[in-house]
């Protein structure tokens, strides 16, 4: 008699008794809006904080460069107004007639530039997470100004500048670029013949502190655009959060605390 198998086949199952429970995998509920929501503003103040810190260093650097350009402009005119003694001596150090409108409009929009940085400086400097838009707001119309108004600055005083120069006529700039650059040969009557006459002392420094002015403002006016194009990526995560927020139902009040 052969040997009966040791296991039963599918046929040879019993009927009787209960059926086997079948598998059911662990019910795992959906994301919950309140996830979301908690996710999204997560993101949202992460990318505000970036933006955020951008903004004040850019700020920062707006009033340094722009003091350093008041500061420049505003010891040249001061030595000019000290030595502009023309209707009481013979031989005045100043020109009559010299252009002096470039570097005043440069000093006046460099103060107006300085007071809208340093204004927005200091409301910036609480935590980004308070009235985030509102400081997207404010650092947008400060960049935009600020682009404006120096870019007529440099504008105006390249005008003037050209203006003084086919007029004949020396602007502040130039007439003490030229004595320090070549000192100037007046003819002598003594037997040494003609004598060499030195500039006037100052005159280098005023010459390199309205050039350096000059220069510090063209820098402005780059980190002003790249103040725009942080102010553009300001906005359009603003947008992009808000468009989240209404696709997921999510109040779109922001963070306006």
């Amino acid at each position: 008699m052969a040997p009966q198998p040791f296991y039963t086949t599918a046929l040879e199952i019993p009927t009787s008794g209960p059926s086997p429970t079948p598998y059911t995998p662990p019910f795992s509920p959906p994301p919950s809006s309140d996830s979301a929501s908690s996710a999204l503003e997560h993101r949202y103040l992460k990318q505000t904080r970036v933006l955020h810190t951008l903004r004040l260093i850019l700020s920062g650097l707006f009033v340094a460069l722009t003091a350093a350009i008041v500061g420049c402009t505003g010891d040249a005119l001061r030595k000019h107004n000290a030595t502009n003694l023309a209707g009481n001596w013979f031989l005045p150090l100043w020109p009559n007639g010299m252009d002096m409108k470039g570097v005043t409009a440069e000093m006046a929009c460099a103060v107006v530039v300085l007071t809208f940085s340093l204004a927005y400086f200091v409301v910036s400097i609480p935590s980004p997470r308070a009235m985030a838009t509102t400081r997207t707001l404010l650092f947008t119309i400060t960049s935009l100004f600020s682009l404006a108004v120096s870019l007529f600055s440099l504008a105006y005083y390249l005008h003037r500048t050209h203006l003084a120069r086919d007029s004949h006529i020396d602007t502040l700039q130039s007439w003490t670029c030229h004595l320090s650059s070549s000192p100037a040969t007046v003819p002598s009557q003594t037997r040494y013949g003609n004598l060499s006459i030195d500039s006037p002392e100052g005159f280098g420094h005023i010459c390199s502190e309205l050039k350096a002015a000059f220069a510090t403002e063209a820098v402005l006016v780059g980190l002003l655009m790249v103040g725009c194009g942080v102010a553009a990526a300001g906005w359009w995560v603003e947008g992009v959060v808000r468009v989240a927020r209404r696709r997921e139902g999510i109040n779109n009040k922001g963070l306006e605390g």
